[in-house]
Protein backbone atom coordinates (compact mmCIF):
# COMPACT_ATOMS: atom_id res chain seq x y z
CA UNK A 1 0.00 0.00 0.00
CA UNK A 2 1.22 3.56 -0.72
CA UNK A 3 -0.05 6.65 1.28
CA UNK A 4 -2.80 8.92 -0.27
CA UNK A 5 -2.59 11.73 -1.46
CA UNK A 6 1.52 11.52 -2.16
CA UNK A 7 3.78 11.72 -4.98
CA UNK A 8 4.68 8.39 -5.13
CA UNK A 9 1.22 7.19 -5.33
CA UNK A 10 0.16 9.48 -8.11
CA UNK A 11 3.38 7.99 -9.85
CA UNK A 12 1.76 4.84 -9.65
CA UNK A 13 -1.02 5.76 -10.54
CA UNK A 14 -0.05 7.35 -13.87
CA UNK A 15 2.02 4.38 -15.06
CA UNK A 16 -1.06 2.40 -14.13
CA UNK A 17 -3.62 4.33 -16.12
CA UNK A 18 -0.91 5.94 -18.81
CA UNK A 19 -1.88 9.58 -18.12
CA UNK A 20 -1.23 11.44 -15.24
CA UNK A 21 -3.60 10.96 -12.15
CA UNK A 22 -3.72 12.01 -8.82
CA UNK A 23 -5.34 11.23 -5.49
CA UNK A 24 -6.82 14.36 -3.79
CA UNK A 25 -8.70 14.45 -0.95
CA UNK A 26 -12.33 16.73 -1.30
CA UNK A 27 -11.72 18.40 2.43
CA UNK A 28 -8.15 19.14 4.07
CA UNK A 29 -9.82 17.72 7.32
CA UNK A 30 -9.33 13.90 5.84
CA UNK A 31 -5.86 14.72 4.89
CA UNK A 32 -4.15 17.16 7.39
CA UNK A 33 -0.57 17.09 6.19
CA UNK A 34 -1.58 17.70 2.79
CA UNK A 35 -1.05 21.33 1.24
CA UNK A 36 -1.92 20.85 -2.49
CA UNK A 37 -5.06 21.35 -4.48
CA UNK A 38 -8.19 20.02 -3.30
CA UNK A 39 -10.77 17.64 -5.29
CA UNK A 40 -13.35 19.55 -7.42
CA UNK A 41 -17.01 17.78 -7.03
CA UNK A 42 -17.89 17.10 -10.66
CA UNK A 43 -21.38 16.59 -10.32
CA UNK A 44 -23.91 19.05 -8.45
CA UNK A 45 -25.98 17.49 -5.20
CA UNK A 46 -29.37 16.66 -5.19
CA UNK A 47 -31.37 14.67 -3.20
CA UNK A 48 -33.32 12.24 -6.07
CA UNK A 49 -31.89 10.53 -8.42
CA UNK A 50 -34.62 9.27 -11.29
CA UNK A 51 -33.78 7.53 -14.36
CA UNK A 52 -35.85 5.75 -16.94
CA UNK A 53 -35.96 2.75 -18.52
CA UNK A 54 -36.38 4.19 -21.74
CA UNK A 55 -33.08 6.10 -20.97
CA UNK A 56 -31.29 2.73 -20.66
CA UNK A 57 -32.98 1.48 -23.65
CA UNK A 58 -31.94 4.56 -25.65
CA UNK A 59 -27.99 3.76 -24.15
CA UNK A 60 -28.23 0.27 -25.50
CA UNK A 61 -29.34 1.57 -28.82
CA UNK A 62 -26.04 3.54 -28.84
CA UNK A 63 -23.72 0.94 -27.80
CA UNK A 64 -25.57 -2.21 -28.31
CA UNK A 65 -22.20 -4.50 -27.17
CA UNK A 66 -23.12 -2.43 -23.63
CA UNK A 67 -25.05 -3.84 -20.59
CA UNK A 68 -26.39 -0.41 -19.40
CA UNK A 69 -27.64 -1.77 -15.70
CA UNK A 70 -28.97 1.00 -13.81
CA UNK A 71 -27.11 0.03 -11.12
CA UNK A 72 -24.42 1.36 -12.68
CA UNK A 73 -26.08 5.24 -12.21
CA UNK A 74 -27.19 4.59 -8.47
CA UNK A 75 -30.62 6.26 -8.72
CA UNK A 76 -33.00 6.59 -5.98
CA UNK A 77 -35.81 6.18 -8.39
CA UNK A 78 -36.46 3.74 -11.79
CA UNK A 79 -39.38 5.05 -13.56
CA UNK A 80 -40.69 1.83 -15.90
CA UNK A 81 -41.53 3.43 -19.37
CA UNK A 82 -41.52 2.20 -23.17
CA UNK A 83 -38.12 3.38 -25.30
CA UNK A 84 -38.75 7.05 -27.04
CA UNK A 85 -36.64 6.62 -30.11
CA UNK A 86 -33.99 9.02 -30.31
CA UNK A 87 -34.73 10.41 -26.93
CA UNK A 88 -33.51 10.49 -22.88
CA UNK A 89 -36.81 11.63 -21.66
CA UNK A 90 -35.62 13.12 -18.45
CA UNK A 91 -34.33 15.93 -20.55
CA UNK A 92 -37.76 17.19 -21.77
CA UNK A 93 -38.77 17.15 -18.20
CA UNK A 94 -37.11 20.06 -16.97
CA UNK A 95 -38.80 22.53 -15.01
CA UNK A 96 -41.75 20.23 -14.64
CA UNK A 97 -42.77 18.30 -11.28
CA UNK A 98 -43.17 14.64 -10.66
CA UNK A 99 -45.58 13.55 -7.82
CA UNK A 100 -44.99 10.25 -6.22
CA UNK A 101 -47.76 9.97 -3.78
CA UNK A 102 -47.62 13.27 -1.85
CA UNK A 103 -43.89 14.06 -2.81
CA UNK A 104 -44.00 16.81 -5.33
CA UNK A 105 -40.71 16.98 -7.20
CA UNK A 106 -39.60 19.30 -9.24
CA UNK A 107 -37.23 18.11 -12.09
CA UNK A 108 -34.27 20.34 -11.71
CA UNK A 109 -31.31 18.66 -14.32
CA UNK A 110 -30.62 16.07 -16.61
Amino acid sequence: WLPAPDPESDWVLSGFLGFDASIRPYFREHAPGYAGPLTAERYSRTPIHLLTTASLARLKALHPQGVPDSRRFRPNIVVDMEPVEGSFPETEWLGRKLAIGDLLLTISEP
